[in-house]
């Protein structure tokens, strides 16, 4: 099975409207992917400004921002609890 970055590639190959499409929220990304994955890769291919602008005013932005947020507040949280059986 690929993986999500693989798939993401593929759907830009295969159909490179779609992908830009579910990267800006505006379409459902096809069964078993993950639109932040397409998100993401779409802005690692995005070559011009207006499309670079689109990208980052995609519902993705925030949603990778909180997700982020929250894997910064799990490992804070797990150093903590660390520390706390150590002393």
């Amino acid at each position: 099975m690929k993986n999500q970055r693989e798939m993401a590639i593929q759907l830009h190959k295969d159909n490179p409207d779609l992908a830009m499409k579910v990267a800006l929220g505006e379409a459902n990304a096809p069964n078993g992917q993950l639109p932040e994955i397409i998100h993401n890769y779409e802005v690692s291919q995005a070559k011009d400004l207006e499309t670079m602008h689109k990208l980052a005013n995609s519902p993705y932005n925030d949603t990778l921002s909180a997700k982020g947020q929250g894997f910064v507040l799990l490992k804070n949280l797990e150093n903590r609890i660390i520390l706390n059986k150590e002393q």
